[in-house]
């Protein structure tokens, strides 16, 4: 489970900021349902979900981008990068020091009972420096750090702790400039690493503003015997679909390549494939119409693709973080799936739903907590701050959405009629 991921000078983010989904022990609101009561000492409760407010280009969807990088990163820089290869992070556009210094990023997960804290530092140039603290205790066992040294033009490593085990050496001799040492462990055969590496890349489920979800993960759930689960997700959001079967053909496919550690992007030469194309059963009356994906609405085209991503994280505990979770989707769709989220038959695993949204009927005490409410805003320095509901202190009864609507924590437009009426002299 995600308990904290920070960032700083990334895009429109300055100073560090930090994303929490560790609660608030005085809020007491919905704790028999939005919280994950883990069992242990360490971490006692982990939130399960978190909602991003904000006005446009305040810098929701920078945040959520942040995750998606720092994923990209530790899935790709010690196979698809290539050596010399710049790696895909700006600095902060307006402040010129910054604009070339390093990106940060950091995450902290709750694995099987253990805390990781992993983090790293980079420019497009090279990784400046990285570190992994490990909890399985309340002391911290740091496993392993190294910093850029400009003078030696080399890498400095810290001693590695004796918990951590296997071929360090051969590790940090065969980590490049602008690779991470956790991958390079990793696909050196890094035991101990694999269940950090495997959450970042396989458990963090992130789907920024302008990804399409594939198709694949809905349809493999269908092929493996799940049809019913899909259909049950569907029907709840009453689509009307009665039944879903997947029709082959044989076509010529391009494979379109985007790496987010790069930001390259490639277009592979077509090779035959077989298409999985999914058909809708509709009924009306003792009428019924069956339908190709291509021509179902939008709506539904949306909620099929996210059904598979959605059960795997209810069925696997994972965590999803989807960038204007409302787009093609009616408000009580959105509250349905949060009640899953939210549910302890639902969701016994602790599977996590972090989005971004305009929808500010969720802003109810009976849908989210106010730790679980985030707002962006940015001041005349064009920065980039999150912060927490639970900062404004709102009172006990206080309308969520009132208040928001009406300016008391910021993150809205401000909109200049005036300016607009001048524009259209």
């Amino acid at each position: 489970m995600l308990l904290e991921f920070r960032v700083s000078n990334f895009r429109s983010i300055r100073d560090e900021q930090c994303l929490s989904l560790v609660p608030v022990a005085s809020d007491r609101t919905c704790a028999s349902s939005n919280l994950f009561i883990t069992g242990g000492s360490l971490v006692p409760a982990v939130l399960k979900g978190a909602a991003i407010y904000g006005a446009n280009a305040s810098g929701k969807s920078t945040v959520l981008g942040a995750m998606a990088i720092m994923q990209a990163l530790v899935r790709d820089s010690a196979t698809i990068v290539q050596a010399g290869q710049s790696l895909n992070v700006y600095g902060f556009a307006f402040d010129e020091k910054l604009r070339s210094g390093a990106t940060a990023f950091e995450l902290t997960v709750l694995i099987g009972g253990i805390r990781y804290q992993y983090g790293f530092s980079l420019t497009p140039e090279r990784i400046v420096d990285e570190w992994l603290l490990v909890y399985k205790s309340a002391k911290p066992q740091e496993w392993f750090r190294r910093e850029w040294s400009a003078e030696a033009k080399a890498y400095d490593y810290a001693p590695f702790s004796s918990y951590f085990l296997g071929q360090k050496d051969l590790w940090k001799r065969s980590t490049r400039d602008n690779a991470l040492f956790l991958s390079t462990a990793v696909q050196l055969n890094c035991e101990q690493l694999k269940p950090l590496w495997d959450w970042i890349v396989a458990s963090w489920m992130i789907f920024p503003s302008r990804a399409f979800p594939a198709l694949d993960p809905t349809l493999d759930i269908i092929e493996s015997g799940g049809a019913k689960a899909v259909l049950g997700f569907l029907n709840s959001a009453d689509i009307g679909i009665v039944d879903v079967a997947i029709e082959k053909q044989k076509a010529k496919q391009g494979k379109f390549v985007f790496d987010g550690a790069t930001g390259k992007t490639s277009v592979s030469e077509p090779v035959d494939v077989e298409l999985r194309i999914p058909r809708f059963r509709h009924e009306a009356g003792s009428r019924s119409a069956v339908l190709d994906f291509a021509v179902e609405s939008e709506g539904t085209q949306r909620l099929f693709t996210l059904a598979g991503f959605i059960l795997a994280a209810l069925d696997e505990g994972k965590t999803l973080v989807l960038d204007e979770i409302e787009s093609s989707l009616h408000p009580l769709i959105v509250r349905h799936i949060l009640g899953l989220f939210f549910s302890t038959e639902a969701n016994p695993k602790g599977a996590q739903i972090i989005f971004s949204t305009h929808n500010t009927s969720l802003m109810d005490k009976d849908i989210l907590r106010r730790d679980q409410i985030w707002l962006t805003d940015k001041g005349s320095d064009q920065a980039t701050v999150l912060a927490s509901l639970s900062d404004y202190s709102p009172r006990k009864n206080e309308a969520f959405e009132k208040g928001y609507l009406e300016g008391r924590y910021g993150a809205i437009p401000l909109i200049d009629m005036l300016a607009m009426e001048k524009d259209r002299a």
